[in-house]
Formats: C-alpha cells, structure tokens, sequence
C-alpha cells in the first residue's frame, strides 16, 4: 500500500524492531477497547437503567414470592429487579475501568533491535509512551504497557475480560428466565406484534 507513497524509500524499514506480534496484539486490544467502549458497554448500561427504573418505580407493588417454585414470603416486584441492577452495576464497575494489556517489546520480548540501533533511548519508556498514546479521555477501556514479556504478548487480560463477559451473561439469563416465569404467572405482558398469534396453531391463539 505503501509502493507508490512518499514513503516507498522507506519500506524495508516499516517492519523495523517489530515482531508481527507487537502490531497484532495493539490491533486486537484497540478492536476489543472500541467494542466494549462503542458497543456492549453502552447497550449494558442501557439495560442496568431500565432495571434501576423499573426498581424505583416498582418498590412498593407487592408480589409474592417463589422459593423452590412455591409460594414463599413477600416481597416487592420492584426489589426483584434491583436484585438484577445491583448484580450488573458491580460487573459493569469492573468492566468500565478494565484495562487491557499491550506490548511493542521486539521479536523475544528483549528491545534487542530497539537497543543495538538506538542505544541512547531508554526503550521501556518509549515502549510504555507509544502504547499510552492510543488512550484518550473518551476511552472507556484504556490500554496499559506490558513490559516484560516473551515475543507474545500473553493475553491474561483477555481471559479476564471475557469471564467478567461471561458473569454479564450469567447474570443476564437469569433475568431471562425470570422474566419468562413473570410472564407465564401473568405479572408481566409481552408486547403484541400485528399479525402474530403465538408460537402455535391451536384455535384459541
């Protein structure tokens, strides 16, 4: 892409000190901050306020309560909904001050190239400044330096995103499946959509 530019005298030196690591994994972390930053952060947050509403609005209607699938003491509809809101304000607490790790370190981890060609700069803080300069102020998901690795970056903060990702979701189904006994005790109505009669052929639908 670059044939043609006015950098084409400098091409053999765009791969320079970089291992297809370095690029690949900034690349993976910046997708990765962009997704939960434009998209799934958002939409959660979205969701934990229509909890928080409806658990405001909804703190003094009494229902009773289920344990085991019967009948239990009361409680309010609207505190069963804080307990959903309050589960996912902690992980979303978590989620919006994540950082995930990032690398530019050389093809062992070692600043080898960076070192031998450019011996008078302190490698480490180049490394530290080059990957901080990717964060801004309306970066929710910031990345962080990580300085001591082998040629790949380990991607320990990955798996520690995705299990938070993964209670997200834990926490999500069983709203779900609550929402899908509310609904089938008649406590809640699910929205009629012109020209649908339910998932059946029975008469009375």
């Amino acid at each position: 892409k670059l044939r043609g530019t006015s950098l084409e005298d400098s091409l053999e030196w765009i791969h320079f000190a970089l291992t297809s690591e370095d690029t690949n994994n900034l690349a993976y972390a910046l997708m990765l901050g962009t997704g939960l930053d434009e998209v799934i952060i958002p939409k959660l947050e979205d969701i934990y306020f229509n909890l928080s509403r409806i658990a405001i609005d909804c703190n003094s209607l009494p229902m009773l309560s289920r344990t085991h699938g019967q009948s239990a003491s009361p409680t309010t509809f609207g505190k069963e909904f804080k307990v959903f809101s309050s589960r996912l304000e902690r992980q979303l607490d978590q989620l919006r001050g994540y950082k995930i790790l990032a690398k530019i370190n050389g093809a062992t981890g070692n600043y080898n190239a960076h070192n031998i060609a450019y011996p008078d700069v302190n490698c480490l803080e180049f490394s530290k400044h080059f990957i901080e300069s990717f964060n801004n102020e309306h970066r929710i998901v910031k990345l962080e330096p990580n300085l001591i690795t082998t040629q790949i970056e380990p991607h320990d903060t990955y798996a520690e995103l995705f299990d938070n990702l993964k209670r997200i979701n834990n926490i999500l189904i069983d709203f779900d499946q609550d929402m899908w006994r509310y609904i089938s005790d008649d406590w809640i109505k699910q929205k009629t959509k012109e020209g649908e009669v339910g998932s059946s052929t029975m008469p009375h639908k």
